[in-house]
């Protein structure tokens, strides 16, 4: 049987005579975008470095990715923040920096909506992600929909990692 190791993560399994495996892991993440730095916490179906939340103590560190996501509007919408911020540098009065704040979140969540957005239609834009859902339960439920099934827990020292192994067929 030979194993191919990628970093922590098992990614093929070809024993001699049987079907050619593919695994991932049901971790939560967060993905970041290329050139806006908008950054999604996230559920996936990985299979790139994963290092359990264990490692780090009472405080977990979630993996982050990049998405190459290619937008002309969300680059518009990033620009757009880049302005609002700097029409008011300097600003020191309170109604107006009251009115600043207001405009800036409504730019920032428009443009963290749009990222979403894009990422849900293309979840392969996130390296090394099958699919995405906003909690483990739904990624577990989308992976089985299209061919993924449940093998245990990837195991951990003193005990398991709570990091769901997936399996599928690979012809």
């Amino acid at each position: 049987m030979m194993l191919q190791l990628r970093y922590c993560c098992i990614v093929a399994c070809t024993p001699t005579g049987m079907a050619k495996m593919e695994f991932a892991a049901v971790v939560c993440l967060d993905v970041e975008h290329k050139n806006s730095g908008n950054r999604l916490h996230t559920w996936a179906l990985y299979n790139g470095k994963i290092v359990p939340s264990r490692v780090h103590g009472a405080n977990p560190s979630f993996p982050i990715i990049t998405a190459n996501i290619e937008s002309k509007k969300l680059d518009e919408m990033r620009e757009e923040v880049h302005a609002w911020k700097k029409k008011f540098e300097g600003e020191t009065k309170s109604h107006v920096l009251k009115r600043y704040k207001k405009g800036l979140m409504i730019r920032v969540n428009k443009s963290k909506a749009e990222f979403t957005r894009l990422l849900e239609q293309n979840p392969c834009a996130a390296k090394d992600c099958h699919i995405l859902a906003p909690t483990a339960l739904e990624s577990v439920n989308k992976a089985g929909d299209i061919g993924w099934e449940t093998t245990g827990q990837i195991p951990g020292f003193p005990g398991p990692t709570g990091i769901t192994m997936m399996r599928r067929r690979v012809e």
